[in-house]
């Protein structure tokens, strides 16, 4: 596993320490956010005096144990290890919902087609791995004073995947000269390898052809992606038979999931697609919750249009790194819309295509236990 992050363009950085806040501060902040949710005097008292006993008997041994455990300079990226854990591993309800977050994008000026516009994310998808991978991306900074960001959480953008596993989920990088795309359509899955060896990105031409060749495979529908919607636990449980298949997915730089054409014409459907894969999961054959960033692409059928959005795994990436990264490639997919590409050379985009090593499908094994879990 190589989880280093991916050095950023040349700024010398100065970020502060993960901090270790006086207890009293974040007392007197819990007890602020605390009185939004609700108006009783005698809830509000009552957290009041509980924070008061806390900070009386508890606080001054814990507090004390923690500055300490941060005085060790080894134990700084455990700081942050102890929070995800707490709050993001250690969790056993499926992540749907619960850990997962989403954004919808804006349609496109002009039409595209669902091939054209899934080939399009993932051209400029790979653009910005390219970008990170080779140091020349530039730092985040937010307010005024443009105060730099840490980039941290850069390096589970590409390549990663939360893994199942008791007590505690793990995040595993698996860093790929040649970076491979997941694509799944209809639940069944298929590998792109999608960038020469320097990462350089396949043109759009070539994606998009590859893209139409798997939507238009006869097959039946696959099942795997609703495992990663269970319990953490069960799906820690699943047969091992699957490993192989399963680590094609999670070492992919992403996933491109697509849904066909879909009749979503209120933001709440939009949403629940995005978010739930539909009213009651319906689609979630066709997902991999469990990457930190699943693009999801469909047909607008009152405009036959393309429409998209992504959903993200939340322990492992956050919202700003996202933004920035969606922003990126919507703002390209406007900026070269009309952009008239090489045409592709035939042959070998033919011989990509025939090639089981350049494109193949990853069918999961149907194992008793796997359809037990689906059926319970």
């Amino acid at each position: 596993m190589n989880s280093v992050v991916p050095h950023v363009s040349n700024h010398k950085l100065k970020l502060p320490e993960l901090p270790v806040p006086p207890l009293e501060q974040t007392a007197q902040r819990l007890l602020e956010s605390a009185k939004v949710l609700t108006t009783d005097e005698n809830q509000i008292k009552t957290l009041e005096l509980r924070i008061a006993s806390f900070l009386a008997n508890e606080d001054p041994k814990l507090q004390s144990r923690l500055e300490e455990y941060k005085k060790d300079p080894r134990n700084l990226l455990s700081l942050e290890q102890i929070w995800d854990d707490a709050n993001y591993m250690e969790y056993r309800d499926s992540t749907v919902v619960n850990v997962s977050f989403f954004y919808g994008f804006v349609p496109t000026s002009q039409p595209l087609s669902g091939t054209q516009y899934a080939a399009r994310i993932a051209h400029y998808a790979l653009q910005f791995r390219k970008t990170l991978f080779d140091g020349q991306l530039d730092p985040d900074f937010i307010g005024k004073d443009k105060s730099p960001l840490c980039m941290n959480s850069y390096r589970f953008m590409f390549d990663a995947c939360r893994i199942p596993c008791k007590p505690a989920d793990y995040v595993n990088v698996n860093r790929q000269k040649i970076g491979h795309v997941a694509v799944v359509h209809k639940g069944n899955w298929w590998s792109i390898p999608a960038t020469t060896a320097d990462g350089t990105p396949l043109s759009v031409s070539e994606l998009e052809q590859k893209i139409d060749y798997i939507i238009n495979q006869p097959v039946k529908e696959g099942f795997v992606g609703v495992l990663t919607t269970r319990n953490r636990d069960k799906w820690a449980d699943i047969d091992p038979t699957n490993a192989d298949s399963l680590a094609e997915i999670e070492s992919a730089a992403f996933v491109i999931a697509l849904d066909g054409t879909q009749t979503l014409d209120t933001p709440v459907t939009k949403s629940r697609h995005l978010w739930h894969a539909g009213d009651g999961g319906k689609l979630s054959n066709n997902r991999f919750v469990d990457k930190p960033a699943q693009f999801i692409c469909w047909t607008d059928q009152s405009s036959n249009t393309a429409r998209g959005g992504l959903i993200g795994e939340h322990s492992a990436m956050d919202g700003t790194p996202i933004v920035r990264f969606c922003e990126f490639i919507l703002e390209n997919i406007e900026k070269f819309l009309h952009r008239l590409e090489e045409p592709v050379d035939r042959s070998i985009a033919n011989a990509r295509t025939d090639n089981s090593m350049q494109l193949h499908q990853k069918m999961m094994m149907k194992s008793k236990y796997i359809v037990k879990t689906i059926q319970s």
